[in-house]
């Protein structure tokens, strides 16, 4: 494997010979951009290869003379591709081709090495989104979801059970760059749902979701802090026994501490059923905040081991914003 530096980029090869250098497309010359579609794996001669900049040799460490193939079949490899064509800057190159040729598809380039690293470092993203007053509903995978949503008796859940899925389905595409195919949702023993690369979850209430895409376990719960105070107000000492708490009878303090039970118990594979009391919470892994906004104030809860990773934003199908922490 050889190349050439043309400006701030490399031009690679497989060199066979003086008169024999198979590369995907020539070097640039600087006449303007060629057409994807008309660059093909074609041969030359050292001469038309380096364009009289010096050719770089490639080194291989000991992995990499473990996984690369033999001389014969990298030179067949090469001959063999002369003609083919599907050329992309980014995701097949001339320095994809090299390494095809060298190691198969055993070993990543550089490049995409630092793709894989970017697009797999630590990620938490929140999506929270007001429920449309209306709507039209559209298909969503899988089809067991749809199923579980469509057959909802409840026409309130039903709405929340679906706007949460679709805020779902934008997120993957947005955090992630994937469908909701790839992203694999899944219910697993305990009637929890998560994908198969990367983790997710939801909570609705009456007129707002929150969902949460990570690249590590995660639980969210979102709550409407004056629906909340309303629902339990002269019923603190109930709440407290629900809680497990030491009579704490601030709601305000409550409803956060409720909050945290259920995206705790929603991280976890644990516990099949919500039951508040025996749901601990370290704090360590909680972020919590109530924002104010136009339908009230709400605190949201999100249970993570990389919650210093966390970004907020705000969902509408015309507009997406970061919100500030």
């Amino acid at each position: 494997m050889i190349r050439i530096q043309e400006g701030g980029i490399y031009h690679y090869g497989i060199y066979i010979s003086d008169n024999e250098i198979i590369q995907f497309g020539l070097p640039p010359d600087g006449l303007g951009k060629v057409s994807d579609d008309n660059i093909k794996v074609v041969s030359s001669d050292r001469k038309t290869f380096c364009r009289e900049k010096n050719i770089e040799v490639a080194e291989y460490d000991e992995t990499e003379n473990g996984l690369k193939n033999s001389l014969q079949k990298i030179v067949e490899k090469a001959r063999n591709s002369i003609g083919s064509g599907g050329y992309n800057l980014v995701r097949n190159n001339c320095e994809h081709f090299a390494y095809r040729c060298v190691f198969d598809d055993r070993v990543l380039t550089p490049e995409d090495q630092l793709r894989q690293m970017w697009k797999n470092r630590p990620r938490l993203d929140v999506y929270v989104s007001k429920i449309p007053f209306d709507f039209h509903y559209e298909e969503i995978f899988p089809e067991t979801r749809k199923k579980e949503i469509f057959e909802c008796a409840n026409g309130s859940l039903k709405k929340q059970k679906y706007w949460a899925w679709k805020t779902l389905e934008y997120g993957a595409l947005r955090s992630f760059g994937i469908s909701m195919e790839k992203l694999g949702p899944t219910k697993n023993e305990n009637g929890k749902w998560t994908g198969e690369k990367y983790f997710f979850s939801i909570s609705h209430i009456e007129n707002s979701v929150a969902v949460a895409l990570s690249t590590s376990k995660v639980g969210i719960d979102i709550e409407n802090v004056d629906e909340f105070k309303k629902r339990f107000a002269g019923k603190e000492k109930k709440l407290n026994e629900l809680l497990a708490t030491n009579r704490c009878f601030d709601l305000e303090k409550l409803v956060e501490l409720w909050t945290k039970k259920e995206a705790s118990f929603k991280s976890s594979d644990k516990q099949q059923n919500f039951v508040p009391a025996k749901i601990p919470v370290d704090e360590k892994y909680i972020f919590t905040k109530i924002d104010d906004t136009d339908l009230g104030r709400h605190c949201i809860s999100v249970c993570s081991d990389i919650k210093d990773k966390i970004k907020f934003y705000t969902y509408s199908p015309e507009n997406t914003k970061e919100i500030a922490l």
